[in-house]
């Protein structure tokens, strides 16, 4: 799982104030199909991002791994089970668990907020500082297109003659 998706997901909490177990498990994108899909998940837990509702208000598994493979078991139907470690882990599905979000992930959220409108002013800057650049480069190559025009008028130097002396000039 990206940051992004972990960033869609937690605002995703943040919005409903709180989502069930196996709605949040079925967002999280199973590449490899194992625990290891929802080590990030499991990490936002840990990292105290996400709350969960278990009865004695412990935190929902001892470490990142033992997260990860509980949450795969959420993803897993009743009825059906995997293994890890030598160990059958029997699916559950319709466990009544509900996550939250914590103040801890409302903090975060308002960190990627003012992340991004840094990014985006910067970039603002950019295109601005770009912006003048090519106005002052079109301005000044105007500028002194117009004078030579109007010193090569006032001398009355035939074309010819100017390119004559421009070659000559090139020359030395």
């Amino acid at each position: 799982m990206s940051s992004m998706l972990n960033e869609v997901l937690l605002r995703e909490i943040a919005q409903r104030g709180e989502i069930g177990g196996a709605e949040l498990v079925q967002k999280v994108d199973r590449k490899i199909g194992d625990h290891t899909d929802f080590y990030s998940l499991a990490a936002m837990v840990h990292s105290g991002y996400i709350g969960a509702n278990t009865a004695d208000n412990s935190r929902f598994g001892d470490d990142v791994q033992e997260t990860a493979v509980m949450l795969r078991q959420l993803s897993t139907p009743r009825g059906q089970s995997f293994q890890f470690e030598d160990l059958t882990r029997e699916g559950w599905s319709d466990f009544p668990i509900t996550f939250f979000i914590t103040g801890d992930g409302v903090l975060k959220l308002e960190q990627l907020d003012e992340k991004n409108a840094a990014k985006l002013q910067k970039r603002k800057d950019y295109a601005v500082s770009a912006g003048v650049a090519i106005l002052a480069a079109v301005l000044s190559s105007t500028a002194t297109h117009v004078y030579s025009l109007s010193r090569d008028a006032k001398q009355k130097i035939p074309i010819c003659q100017q390119q004559s002396i421009k070659s000559t000039i090139q020359q030395k």
